[in-house]
């Protein structure tokens, strides 16, 4: 379970440092909780927000959010070295024995991994959004519909990429059809 983790973080397995951020004053979410005593085993430690903002990140620190706000939080992401997850991200990899996706941070949860999605019809900011959303579930956004998009998200039924994924769609039906 261990190098499942360390191995997508960095090459140098042993160095891996898990930072549990308390980016509100209060206690802790239990979700953030269930993650740092899953994670016993990771040199692991709390920061609270203003020890977070003197950190310089490096390739070697992951630090664990919750929630996803907040001028520590903020600071973080701005970091180009740093990585940083949500709890129901570094759990899930946990439970699976898959290590963290590589891709830009952050990532709040893995509900899409292994997802390509792709929209039609909406305005440039509300694609935007949908783009910033897909990407924090460990999915990937595509601007442009090809083969690899497993969905198609569409603000109006009728638009090109529509009319092409459902031609798609129904030659693939066709064809499974006749297989079967």
């Amino acid at each position: 379970m261990e190098s499942s983790i360390y191995s997508t973080i960095c090459s140098q397995e042993d160095n891996v440092n898990l930072y549990f951020v308390k980016l509100i004053e209060d206690s802790p979410s239990n979700i953030l909780l269930c993650a740092y005593q899953a994670c016993e085993k990771f040199n692991r430690q709390w920061l609270s927000c203003e020890d977070c903002k003197q950190v310089i990140p490096t390739k070697e620190d992951v630090f664990i959010c919750d929630p996803f706000k907040g001028e520590a939080f903020e600071y973080l992401v701005s970091c180009p070295k740093s990585i940083v997850v949500g709890p129901q991200c570094i759990l899930s990899c946990l439970r699976r024995n898959e290590p963290i996706p590589a891709l830009p941070s952050p990532l709040h949860n893995t509900a899409m991994s292994g997802l390509v999605i792709t929209t039609t019809g909406f305005p440039k900011a509300q694609k935007e959004k949908l783009q910033h959303l897909v990407q924090q579930m460990s999915g990937i956004f595509s601007n442009t519909y090809h083969l690899d998009v497993t969905h198609l998200v569409v603000k109006m039924v009728g638009s090109e990429k529509y009319k092409v994924a459902n031609i798609w769609y129904m030659q693939l039906t066709r064809k499974h059809h006749s297989e079967v």
